[in-house]
């Protein structure tokens, strides 16, 4: 019953938009062309890894990025207040 509700207000979240933004990060560590540390622009505990750059992006490589490059990614809040992404 408790994944039910839960399912059903992450839902109801989606349907109902409130506000959407956009989340920019900097690459700052690169090694081997395919792992890769990023951090938000605007706030330095914020810290993406190259599986979450896949996730958030729908991108399989990331060979092409380089040090100092800003990934951006463009996530909701819904009707709840919780923030989501929605995958390319």
């Amino acid at each position: 019953m408790k994944t039910t509700v839960t399912s059903f207000f992450l839902y109801t979240n989606r349907k109902f938009v409130k506000n959407e933004f956009t989340k920019s990060y900097e690459i700052f560590t690169i090694s081997g062309k395919r792992y890769f540390t990023a951090q938000n622009i605007h706030s330095k505990n914020d810290l993406i890894n190259e599986e979450e750059y896949y996730k958030y992006s729908g991108e399989k490589d990331a060979s092409s990025l380089k040090n100092g490059e800003v990934i951006a990614f463009k996530l909701k809040k819904g009707l709840f207040g919780i923030t989501y992404f929605e995958p390319k």
